[in-house]
């Protein structure tokens, strides 16, 4: 992983610690379903620092379920709501909000599974989640503090997850031999075969663009 998104990393981590505080901060109004929250976004957190992603995966489903938790009990006071005084529109908005934020865990919990997909589910995965900012009747600040750390860190965790998955997959493309010494050395026309073969892979599977395994390509090539 270059310097940049190494960078990035500790950024998205510092940013799901902030979520984390956010959600458990003042102890004494803590909640059961805010301790959930704020662990999800804490393995999060640990996530990147440690780069075990698989607890990306893990932090995604405790949010997953949380969020399912708050959709189910809010939803007999919704539908309470429309059967007193029919406000329908304040209703749907609501069951709205609730589903995206549903959704945003569950692509963010898969995302940390589907390293070569990781960057698109991520990319949706912010989207969806700044939908459940639109869709809030109240455009209160509180909604305004965790809506943008919390869709800027989903799109650096797509970013990350990605260029490990670039990085994992080249990292077997090279043959490489030593001499008595102790000095590695690449078996050139091995290498430059298998090289471009795992690159043309990813630009298959649409990891890589056309412009980057050109690039990539003359790279290997000497060009």
């Amino acid at each position: 992983m270059n310097k940049n998104l190494k960078s990035l990393r500790y950024i998205a981590a510092s940013l799901f610690l902030i979520l984390a505080i956010i959600e458990v901060f003042p102890l004494r109004y803590l909640s059961f379903e805010n301790l959930l929250l704020g662990i999800g976004f804490l393995l999060c957190c640990l996530a990147l620092m440690k780069e075990q992603y698989l607890f990306i995966s893990i932090g995604g489903i405790i949010l997953t379920v949380i969020h399912v938790l708050f959709f189910i009990s809010a939803k007999d006071g919704l539908e309470r709501l429309v059967y007193l005084h029919g406000f329908k529109h304040y209703v749907v908005r609501e069951y709205a909000r609730h589903l995206f934020s549903i959704t945003w865990a569950v692509l963010l919990s898969v995302a940390g599974l589907k390293r070569n997909s990781a960057k698109l589910l991520c990319y949706i995965a912010a989207a969806v989640r700044f939908l459940v900012w639109v869709f809030d009747i109240y455009y209160d600040f509180s909604s305004i503090v965790t809506t943008i750390p919390v869709v800027a860190a989903t799109v650096l965790v797509g970013l990350v997850l990605s260029d490990k998955y670039k990085n994992e997959s080249f990292s077997t493309s090279a043959t490489v031999t030593t001499t008595p010494s102790g000095t590695p050395v690449v078996n050139a026309e091995l290498s430059t075969v298998d090289s471009i073969k795992q690159y043309k892979e990813l630009l298959d599977q649409g990891v890589l663009t056309e412009e980057e395994f050109a690039e990539k390509k003359k790279q290997i090539l000497g060009l």
